[in-house]
């Protein structure tokens, strides 16, 4: 393979176009069928051999296609086609950028993705081994929780190896942290009543349950572990009542859990259950917890060939070095990791991701295409083929 040449073949037009496409189509978590219904048929008219998974979730088909080669390894391309489900202003294309919901988390992956193929198709060149393309939806919590991609993993459908085209803009994450979600509801037993009544009031034992969960955070801040840090626990939503003089019979109390890599989620919940146990509740009142895990946490060996490729192949492109790091979010990694699949996370640059703008530039575009071909080209030549 002439990276060289391949790099030369990039469309920066064709590239913001399937990115703006993509972008018009509305696909909020668990409503990103139709996005991936395009995307499949895109992908189709490059030539590549190309199916809808619906698997153990008919509703939210994968979209899996294949440029097939030698019988050497498969290198695996990922990217979820679902955006956070928040408002924001029409899309639109304006100089170099394309703005609007999921530009950049991650629909321009998505058609990086594509140009990958498009230019090797229309190079005429036969990988060394296959080229496999996977986009799925139910990727952001709380809506997903990597159910589709999973589920993939299962039925053997991934790589050799991998590349989740997101994260790892300008450093290459090789350990992330597990993280999971609690939700939290304080009770109070019998009918709404007023404050003179004097019965127990849910808000003053949330306040409690929040400092102790805030007080931990505060003590694992004082024991960083290597590239991640400290495990976090973050508060971000506290509500209850509906009237000012009136007791309410219940609180919410929800936020996340960042956890170790050398944890696992039984034991992060024995170690909440611990801490929450230490509120004392009267008998009218009573604490509901939901805990669940978002991802995994995760960990490559850093001379995995894979690492080694992306390394070389950015170095071309950014004219400088890719330093390895921590995943400071998250994201699919974990899921193919576990599945036996070495895998790192690189994208392009993110803007506004979870935001307002949300827009990626098409240079930048250009720049991650060229870095996920050099990477094949390394991959496939440090693999003997």
């Amino acid at each position: 393979m002439d990276a060289d040449d391949l790099c030369r073949r990039i469309r920066p037009e064709r590239l913001a176009e399937l990115t703006y496409e993509l972008v018009r189509i509305p696909s909020p978590t668990g409503q990103a069928a139709d996005c991936t219904r395009f995307y499949a048929e895109r992908l189709r008219a490059l030539g590549l051999e190309v199916s809808l998974e619906g698997g153990n979730y008919p509703a939210h088909p994968s979209a899996v296609a294949w440029l097939r080669g030698g019988d050497g390894p498969t290198v695996q391309f990922d990217a979820h086609t679902d955006t956070v489900p928040l408002p924001h202003p029409e899309p639109r294309r304006e100089a170099e950028r394309v703005i609007g919901r999921g530009a950049t988390d991650m629909k321009g992956s998505l058609a990086a993705m594509a140009e990958v193929a498009a230019v090797l198709v229309e190079a005429g060149v036969t990988p060394p081994g296959d080229l496999l393309l996977t986009a799925h939806d139910l990727h952001e919590a709380p809506g997903g929780l990597g159910e589709t991609i999973t589920d993939l993993c299962a039925r053997g459908i991934h790589g050799d190896v991998a590349i989740v085209c997101e994260g790892g803009q300008d450093v290459l994450p090789l350990v992330g942290r597990g993280m999971a979600i609690f939700e939290l509801t304080v009770r109070r037993a019998g009918e709404l009543c007023h404050e003179v009544t004097g019965a127990p009031n849910p808000i003053e034992f949330a306040q409690q349950v929040a400092s102790r969960l805030l007080a931990r955070n505060g003590e694992m801040a004082t024991r960083p572990e290597p590239y991640v840090g400290p495990e976090t626990i973050f508060l971000g939503q506290f509500h209850g009542g509906s009237f000012y003089n009136q007791i309410p019979n219940e609180v919410f109390l929800n936020g996340t859990w960042r956890f170790s890599p050398s944890k696992e989620l039984p034991a992060v919940r024995a170690e909440l259950d611990e801490l929450l146990a230490s509120v004392l509740l009267p008998p009218e009142i009573s604490l509901e917890i939901r805990f669940y895990q978002v991802r995994p946490s995760f960990a490559l060996d850093p001379a995995e060939p894979l690492v080694k490729a992306v390394q070389a192949a950015y170095a071309e492109v950014h004219g400088q070095p890719l330093p390895l790091a921590a995943s400071p979010a998250v994201c699919d990694v974990p899921v193919l990791v576990r599945a036996g699949v070495p895998c790192v996370g690189h994208g392009p640059l993110t803007h506004g991701a979870h935001g307002e703008p949300e827009w990626i530039a098409t240079p930048d575009l250009v720049r991650t295409t060229a870095v996920y071909l050099r990477t094949l080209a390394h991959y496939w030549s440090a693999t003997g083929r």
